[in-house]
């Protein structure tokens, strides 16, 4: 059972002039890493028996002018590097198998691709390898290339050479930047910050309310208190106007 990973995945590393492509539905999980630069690499590091890599070969005419097909070289650890000439044609090949190793020694390895043409477009979608526990033979056999179907894979879905007219183009280059090696998890960090936005807001609620409960506790007691006031001043008047007139009344003859 092989396995499959992306040209994205956190194994490869980039070295060089290296840019973003991808057709939805046609490319593996809609992405491929590109480059017009002769003499950029991408490193590719693996443990188990065997690798392979696909990719998808562009027209050999891109934009009124003759580009030429994409040359490469593949070399695993220190065995001698295996050049790949992809076919000069007016279309899309999608899944195009670049390179297969020969059968490995169990353990792991480095795969260094080469970009050889500097006109043409090379554009990487995938790589399979099968890791030692998926062998069942020692036997070894020699590199390839130009081979148009993939081994099996462990994706659900089957991947297979696709080819497209040539009225449409290959993958849409992007400005040259530096590849990311892994994409940017957005929906942890979108997460985080509205679940900080959540326990802000609730923080301040919090303090709102016990602000507004200590006033208005705050203003009964003074309330309370003035009442208590009034009523007294009021009985103390009554008291002593009463005393008055009792004092008046004993005073007068009888």
């Amino acid at each position: 059972m092989s396995i499959t990973l992306d040209d994205r995945d956190f194994s490869f590393t980039y070295d060089g002039s290296w840019f973003h492509g991808g057709q939805p539905q046609f490319e593996y999980d809609n992405t491929t890493t590109g480059t017009t630069t002769a003499g950029s690499m991408a490193l590719f590091n693996f443990t188990g028996v065997s690798v392979s890599v696909f990719g998808t070969v562009g027209p050999i005419n891109y934009a009124g002018q003759n580009v030429g097909a994409p040359i490469s070289s593949y070399q695993v650890d220190d065995q001698p590097a295996v050049t790949f000439t992809a076919p000069a044609q007016g279309g899309n090949l999608y899944h195009y198998n670049f390179f297969t190793s020969p059968t490995l020694g169990d353990g792991p390895h480095q795969l260094k691709i080469t970009n050889l043409n500097q006109s043409s477009y090379l554009w990487l979608d995938y790589v399979q390898y099968t890791p030692s526990s998926a062998t069942s033979s020692s036997s070894s056999s020699p590199a390839s290339t130009n081979g148009q179907q993939p081994i099996p894979t462990s994706s659900s879905t089957a991947l297979g050479a696709q080819t497209e007219p040539s009225s449409s183009s290959s993958s849409s280059p992007v400005p040259q930047t530096s590849v990311q090696t892994a994409k940017n998890n957005n929906a942890s960090i979108i997460g985080g910050a509205v679940g900080g936005v959540v326990l802000v807001v609730a923080a301040l609620a919090l303090i709102f309310y016990l602000r507004r409960r200590r006033n208005i506790t705050q203003a009964l007691t003074e309330e309370k208190s003035l009442w208590i006031s009034k009523n007294e001043s009021s009985d103390l008047t009554l008291f002593l106007i009463h005393g008055h007139r009792s004092r008046q009344c004993s005073s007068q003859p009888s």
